[in-house]
């Protein structure tokens, strides 16, 4: 292959001025080369806020000049949300449209996956369009499909025996078969099917059953299969494995993908599962120029990413190890804590010394000051005008057990997500909002929010669009075709609705509720609905709306504002300030393994538990520009105290006893 795009150094200076402050340049040790480098591909490990987009967005920036490339060929760019790809659009302005014409792609990896994979196969396998993709819609049917005392629900009794054996003995016997078929059912929710070259069925990565002719294998296969993926009833993580099939069953759909595109770039490959990874290989050829950027030592997501062969490819692999981000005393102590790429240390790019990482350090009777005591070090050190927002964060929020470690322990009122999903149902129109609106206050969202509630709704009473189950495309079609008037009034009213949502005005629910209730009995024609219980769904009543400033887990004081969260909730955000909170995993503290690697205690490859615990540490540890402070048991500080106080000695740490 030949042709490649070359960028040069003036090149180079002209995505400076585009992309960074005044007076600002990419460092030429390392973003220099990953920028011009267009003729092979690459791997590229970025620790956290190393600027790594911006790094893509300069490559991308300056190949749009050559747009469409000589041969024909475009370029292929794949993130994980939506969020990413508008971010990029914002950045590079009108100039990036060609990057949405053929024969390039820019959009979500699940997208490109779908439209060029799962789609075309399910349509040649299966001779109809899939329904519908959702995981909430998914489980609502396959609850609906797994049937007390059939053979699958009695199947399943060996291997959830231990927590149907403590269902209460005093309960009633609706009661005890409604549990039993709870638990059951949350064991099925793990069940994968699964494809090798024909198909099984595997959870938590281990196959169940794969011979065909056991019973069990025919009662998945009847449910999963028969019941689910052939009608056209799909959970995301479904769309990869129609196109590992598809990719697999017709190997020249390799040819054909590698023959449009030249080049592919992923963004934020941390986040691929290990199927995902898969496919990605299986769909490009050694002619393309494939280039990943991402950090396997942040991937906190999927279990299958746990394995340290999960970010390697054919290509080169190029290192960022300094950060914009986080000060050098923060940069030393975590640097010990990557379980992927090499043993260089990682570099504050400014080189400021910054405060050290504080170890607040609790017993039992003190674990209920230890966010006190981190607002008052805040206070101290004058932080309270800083950029960035403070938080407090630990890897696991909410545990029944009272004795187990988390970070609903340090603050009581902690409400998890695990929570507010028990407490509130999926169709509430609010609770819905929240998603389509967290990264994005836009009257776009507050659109794609409605049509969301509306399909979630239909589905639930089981309507159907032409034989099949509603999905946002079915559903605006027949408003289109059937309902032009009413489709004009929502769109001319969606902006005054989403001005009045942004600041907080209450009634506008009640009012959406009204329109909508009007618009789906014209849809569901004989059917009748409840308008009382209709309207149900969007009432403010416990549930408010989360996307902005104001947050449920919060605590203010003297001027200081802390957000509590989990790990996962604040994963790619910057603070000024984070509160790392020690929490219990599997019989043993996050930093009891973290300490247990650090100091050397333990060598060798890395078991699951001690992969997870460090990357977790990594990621929640690595969000803080100014402070990090770390909340540590007496236990665990007991345990590695002279080691502690060894770093203590060197200036690399400060430590803080609470009791």
């Amino acid at each position: 292959m030949s042709n490649y795009i070359c960028i040069s150094e003036d090149d180079i200076k002209k995505a400076e001025k585009v992309l960074l402050p005044d007076g600002c340049s990419f460092d030429e040790d390392e973003k220099v080369p990953i920028i011009q480098c267009m003729d092979k591909s690459i791997d590229v490990i970025a620790c956290p806020g190393s600027g790594k987009t911006t790094a893509l967005l300069a490559k991308l920036t300056l190949m749009l000049d050559s747009l469409p490339l000589d041969d024909g060929k475009g370029i292929c760019v794949m993130t994980h949300t939506n969020v990413a790809v508008n971010e990029i659009k914002e950045k590079l302005g009108s100039k990036s449209d060609i990057l949405f014409q053929y024969p390039n792609y820019f959009g979500t990896i699940h997208s490109f996956y779908s439209k060029f994979c799962a789609t075309p196969y399910y349509k040649q396998i299966y001779e109809s369009n899939i329904a519908v993709v959702d995981d909430d819609v998914y489980y609502r049917v396959l609850r609906s499909k797994f049937i007390p005392w059939s053979d699958l629900w009695k199947k399943i009794y060996y291997q959830v025996k231990d927590d149907i054996d403590k269902i209460d003995s005093r309960l009633g016997k609706s009661e005890k078969l409604r549990l039993q078929t709870d638990i059951k059912f949350d064991y099925l929710k793990g069940v994968r099917l699964t494809y090798d070259g024909n198909f099984f069925f595997s959870k938590s990565g281990k196959t169940i059953v794969k011979d065909k002719k056991k019973d069990l294998y025919k009662a998945y296969f009847k449910l999963l299969h028969d019941e689910m993926l052939a009608k056209g009833v799909l959970k995301y993580s479904d769309v990869y494995l129609l196109s590992q099939m598809y990719l697999t069953t017709f190997p020249e759909i390799r040819n054909y993908l590698s023959s449009r595109f030249k080049y592919v770039f992923i963004d934020e490959t941390q986040d691929n599962s290990s199927l995902q990874n898969e496919i990605v290989n299986l769909a490009f050829n050694d002619d393309v120029v494939l280039q990943r950027f991402g950090d396997a030592n942040q991937a906190i997501y999927d279990s299958s990413n746990v394995s340290d062969g999960d970010m390697q490819i054919k290509g080169e692999k190029l290192e960022i190890t300094k950060s914009m981000r986080f000060n050098q005393p923060i940069a030393d102590f975590i640097s010990s804590m990557r379980t992927y790429g090499s043993d260089k240390l990682l570099i504050a790019v400014d080189g400021a010394k910054g405060f050290v990482p504080h170890l607040i350090i609790y017993n039992e009777n003190t674990i209920g000051s230890v966010i006190d005591k981190y607002i008052s070090i805040i206070d101290e050190y004058q932080l309270s005008d800083a950029k960035y927002p403070f938080k407090a964060c630990g890897w696991v929020g909410f545990k029944e057990a009272p004795e187990h470690l988390t970070v609903n322990s340090y603050y009581p009122d902690f409400s998890s997500k695990k929570k507010v999903e028990k407490k509130h149902s999926n169709l509430n129109f609010i609770g819905i909002l929240n998603e389509t609106l967290k990264h994005r206050k836009s009257a776009g969202n507050v659109y794609k929010g409605i049509i969301e509630f509306c399909v979630k709704f239909l589905n639930s009473i089981d309507f159907e669009v032409e034989g099949s189950r509603v999905s946002s495309k079915s559903l605006k079609k027949t408003i289109e075709n059937k309902f032009e008037e009413d489709l004009i009034k929502l769109r001319t009213t969606v902006t005054p609705w989403t001005r009045r949502i942004l600041n907080n005005d209450v009634d506008v629910y009640s009012e959406i509720g009204q329109f909508l209730f009007g618009c789906i009995s014209k849809v569901v024609e004989e059917e009748s609905i409840d308008e009382a219980d209709f309207l149900k769904h969007f009432k403010a009543d416990g549930i408010e709306l989360n996307f902005n400033e104001s947050c449920e887990n919060r605590i203010s004081k003297d001027g200081v504002s802390i957000s509590i969260d989990t790990v996962h909730g604040v994963k790619g955000e910057t603070h000024t300030a984070t509160l790392y909170l020690e929490s219990l995993y599997h019989m043993k503290t996050d930093l009891n393994r973290i300490f247990t690697r650090m100091f050397g205690k333990k060598k060798g490859k890395f078991d699951a538990y001690e992969r997870s615990s460090l990357r977790i540490g990594y990621v929640g540890m690595s969000r803080a520009t100014d402070l990090l402070c770390i909340a540590v048991s007496e236990q665990t500080f007991s345990e590695f105290e002279e080691d502690i106080r060894g770093l203590e000695g060197s200036e690399h740490l400060k430590l803080i006893k609470l009791y």
